[in-house]
């Protein structure tokens, strides 16, 4: 049996992965296009949640964004 994937993504590495797409561009999306991510108060850590990242990736305004910003 296979084990369940966590819901929660920690760190930019496991974002970008989950997005197939470059670290330096998670960020940049976050700052540009408002990705959703979390900064626990006190922590240098950022995280998110799957659903969080569909719901943001399922929003039209978000996809073309996406598209413009592909380079």
């Amino acid at each position: 049996m296979r084990p369940e994937k966590v819901d929660v993504l920690t760190g930019w590495q496991e974002i970008a992965d989950e997005l197939g797409i470059p670290v330096r561009k998670a960020q940049r999306w976050e700052k540009q296009l408002g990705l959703p991510v979390d900064r626990p108060k006190g922590s240098r850590v950022v995280m998110t949640t799957r659903a969080k990242l569909q719901a943001w990736a399922d929003n039209p305004n978000a996809a073309t964004h996406r598209e413009a910003n592909r380079a």
